[in-house]
């Protein structure tokens, strides 16, 4: 089996679904829905075998380069297909598994083998054969279910505007018909889930309510910014596919709405921050002026003054677009996040459990929480949380988790040298940008200085960024050759601030000129252990 060129791949029938491969999309009964191309290619790889078993090996050839992957990766992309097959394509095919060997597809007419279903069976039938199986649900997750359609509904409001701010009122925000409607209420309450498969899955959704309204802006606006999201889970490879549709989806919300506040974000998060300041703050400006209050450019403009050092001001601009879109798990994180690095700690655990208790299991607001309690001197309940499988984020390793917590046990303690405890992080580091970032504040907050700024250094002048080799386990892939500056003026690298180094890494990424070209400084600049440096640095670069 020789590699698959999906550009050179026909299209195709499968059972009731309609198969695009050079355009990464299956269309069926249940709407349309983008695929990766890693998954469009295996889902070929099957569909070509007849019924046969196509091996593990086979697969890794054909669809992986012949790299060696764990069989997480496998597995993902055959859990994604046996959800299309359940849903996009209404049980038309089933996926099964050839015990210690590999995979066979096969359609629905052909399954009538001793002890399979019969091929007279109904449609729901052969969906629910073909859908995976999940543990009993539990009180948490039906009230994440109904949060999530409640946020979805928020989004509705935040992200449509005035209608007489329309170049052609009525054209852009036609009503949508009700399957359209029911379609984009499910993508957005799957954006608003945020793991990869929901992602996914919403997609899926907004394509399919588009093919029904193809002239709603806000639908449009809406793929644009799930397609960026999306691409922060996926391998630096596939990110560009991922990144080209959100650019195209976001062009196409703004011709039919030149105001539409998610067209405008996700082409702002398109747009690099890292090492390109200047760029993204007037890009960013310009859609916060035209999208006239939306939540989503209010974020990303919080998030550059947060990675610019500005974190007061990032707080304010995080706290409005909040209010406008309470319901946004993301906004919650930021916001912990902005007032820990305030200094407002007290907020920040507010902030934080109330939160917590709306969505227990998201990764970034978990990360959150530990940091806070790392940086605040309370190593104890890092610990704790580290150390309760039930309170673990949904996709935590295991051995991220023990890790974690017996950092967490011995800062506790204070019974394990900081050098021994950084070298049990040093193969951890490997990993990815969460990982460095948490090394450099074990390190930093260990007394290990020098450490913690060879950390930073990995991070942010490494060329190629770490951040992007690496997937993270349990959160997502950076946005290619972005760096996460925040982590810089967060008060857990506070012992940094009155290193000489510390401020020569700001030089030399780009950050100091911005601040002199801006005539504005960072917020550390105001705090006692920053100011020697930061007056000397003003008075070199004037100089």
């Amino acid at each position: 089996m020789g590699a698959i060129d999906l550009g050179a791949s026909a299209s195709f029938r499968l059972g009731a679904a309609e198969v695009h491969p050079s355009r990464c999309e299956v269309v069926g009964p249940g709407g349309a829905v983008a695929l990766e191309p890693r998954v469009m290619q295996v889902l070929l790889a099957l569909a070509n075998a007849g019924g046969e078993t196509v091996t593990r090996d086979q697969l890794l050839e054909t669809c992986w380069g012949g790299r060696i992957v764990g069989d997480d990766a496998i597995n993902r992309v055959i859990h994604q297909l046996r959800k299309l097959s359940a849903s996009t394509a209404a049980g038309s095919f089933t996926i099964r598994t050839v015990h210690k060997l590999g995979y066979r597809l096969l359609l629905a007419d052909a399954i009538g083998s001793p002890g399979a279903p019969s091929p007279a069976r109904s449609t729901a039938a052969a969906a629910a054969q073909a859908a995976p199986r999940w543990p009993p649900v539990r009180a948490w997750a039906i009230s994440a279910a109904v949060l999530g359609v409640a946020a979805a509904v928020a989004w509705v409001n935040t992200g449509r505007v005035r209608s007489d701010a329309l170049p052609a009122p009525g054209v852009a925000h036609a009503p949508l018909d009700p399957a359209a409607a029911d379609l984009a209420l499910r993508g957005r309450a799957a954006v608003f889930e945020g793991s990869p498969a929901q992602l996914e899955q919403a997609v899926g959704y907004f394509r399919g309510a588009l093919e029904r309204s193809p002239r709603d802006a806000d639908l449009w606006g809406a793929l644009a910014m799930t397609y960026a999201f999306s691409a922060a889970w996926r391998p630096p490879a596939e990110q560009g596919f991922a990144l080209s549709r959100a650019k195209l989806a976001a062009e196409r919300a703004l011709e039919l709405d030149p105001h539409n506040g998610h067209a405008l974000a996700a082409q702002s998060r398109l747009t690099a921050t890292f090492a390109n300041w200047r760029e993204k703050e007037a890009v960013l400006a310009a859609a916060t002026k035209k999208a006239q209050g939306s939540p989503a450019p209010i974020h990303h403009h919080a998030r550059f003054l947060a990675a610019v050092g500005r974190t007061r001001e990032a707080a304010r601009q995080s706290e409005r677009a909040l209010q406008l879109n309470p319901l946004a798990p993301w906004l919650h994180t930021a916001l912990v996040n902005l007032l820990a690095a305030s200094g407002r700690v007290d907020e920040a655990e507010n902030a934080a459990a109330r939160a917590s208790a709306l969505w227990p299991k998201d990764p970034d607001l978990w990360t959150a929480r530990y940091a806070l309690y790392l940086a605040e001197g309370r190593p104890a309940l890092a610990g704790r949380l580290a150390a309760d499988k039930a309170q673990w984020p949904r996709d935590a390793r295991p051995s991220d988790m023990e890790l974690l917590a017996k950092l967490a046990g011995a800062r506790a303690r204070a019974g394990m040298p900081a050098s021994a405890s950084l070298d049990m992080l040093e193969p951890w580091t490997r990993e990815g940008q969460l990982h460095v970032g948490l090394a450099m504040i074990f390190a930093a907050q260990s007394g290990a200085h020098d450490r913690a700024l060879e950390y930073a250094e990995q991070l942010y002048l490494a060329q190629p960024p770490a951040a992007v080799q690496h997937f993270v386990s349990y959160t997502r892939f950076a946005e290619a050759g972005e760096r996460p500056t925040e982590l810089l003026f967060s008060r857990a690298l506070a012992p940094l601030w009155g290193e000489a180094r510390y401020w020569d890494l700001l030089r030399r990424i780009g950050l100091v000129d911005y601040w002199r070209s801006r005539g504005a400084w960072p917020d550390i600049c105001d705090e006692p252990t920053a100011r020697r440096h930061c007056a000397q640095v003003i008075r070199a670069e004037a100089g």
